[in-house]
């Protein structure tokens, strides 16, 4: 960096993969066939003078204007984005400068394979409450979510009970009615009893709020058609939720599956639904913004009604 300190991430975006393999040809670094990519490498300053007039920022669409009218700049936009992290320990760094870059008002996290006697010091973010929960006495899953200090919140612990890997928040916005959002973990081959707590769980979601979303990594794979049926028929469609990603979520060499979600009551207050690619983990980030223009209801309206018939027609004026 400019004051000479070696670094522990380059972030890059190329117009081509041409121009990405020329400018590392030199240290022949195996990378990801991605434009944009983040490398948890340090340089040497001879690579870095190679690559001072490539623009080094985080870009996370290959469409810059995708990305510039999603998150824009604005303190207003609620941004909600979502992350299957693969453990948060080594790339908080990194996360870090993701959320303060494109201010997301909430980011949550899965797999975040933290200890629960491991202090939060280290993973909090300036302007962010932090809200972590993770396994008992086992290893591996976590949840963690970040909430922007601009919005009132509560922590609903009541409803821990139901999920052991979730995290649920009743959201109070100005001059909006409160909503509750939750950040989920299901872990691959979840016992049958789980999909039946999802349904006690989000139906006492629907007790503290009438608008409910939530995110998350349910190891369901929405782009096979038979498993799609299966959990439309048996866990949205009873709960009122529609999924809101339409694009795969995770890519390897050998398959494209659609395993992380998000699922709204209210699917009309939210837009930019997307899919963006960040080389941090295996998974791709998912995001959302709901609408300013989401209001609370106004008041009930008292309306007075006369009637006429027993008037007498000369009594009555009209201006």
């Amino acid at each position: 960096n400019k004051e000479g300190q070696p670094l522990r991430a380059v972030i890059v975006q190329f117009q081509s993969k041409d121009e990405r393999d020329k400018a590392f040809q030199v240290g022949k670094i195996k990378l990801p066939l991605l434009h944009n990519i983040i490398l948890p490498i340090k340089l040497p300053n001879d690579r870095m003078k190679m690559m001072k007039n490539i623009e080094c920022k985080l870009m996370m669409s290959n469409n810059s204007s995708q990305v510039t009218s999603f998150f824009g700049n604005s303190t207003n936009a609620f941004s909600f984005a979502h992350l299957n992290i693969r453990g948060v320990a080594s790339k908080i760094d990194e996360v870090k400068y993701l959320i303060q870059k494109h201010n997301f008002k909430i980011l949550g996290l899965t797999e975040t394979l933290l200890s629960s006697n491991l202090n939060s010091t280290p993973f909090e973010v300036a302007d962010y409450a932090l809200v972590r929960r993770e396994r008992e006495n086992r290893s591996g899953g976590g949840v963690l979510c970040y909430v922007h200090m601009s919005y009132e919140y509560d922590i609903l612990t009541e409803l821990d009970e139901y999920l052991d890997e979730s995290i649920t928040v009743l959201i109070k916005p100005k001059f909006q009615k409160p909503f509750v959002l939750s950040i989920i973990y299901r872990p691959p081959n979840s016992p049958v009893s789980w999909r039946e707590n999802f349904l006690s769980y989000v139906e006492q979601c629907y007790q503290m709020s009438d608008e409910v979303l939530i995110l998350g990594d349910f190891n369901v794979n929405l782009s096979d058609n038979h498993a799609k049926k299966a959990w439309f028929s048996k866990v949205l469609s009873p709960l009122s939720l529609e999924q809101l990603i339409n694009d795969n979520t995770r890519v390897t060499d050998t398959s494209h599956t659609l395993i992380d979600h998000i699922y709204t009551n209210k699917p009309s207050n939210y837009k930019n639904n997307s899919v963006l690619r960040l080389s941090l983990s295996d998974h791709y980030l998912i995001v959302t913004t709901r609408k300013l223009g989401v209001h609370s209801p106004r008041g009930r309206c008292k309306l007075s009604i006369t009637a006429f018939s027993n008037k007498n027609d000369e009594n009555f004026c009209c201006a």
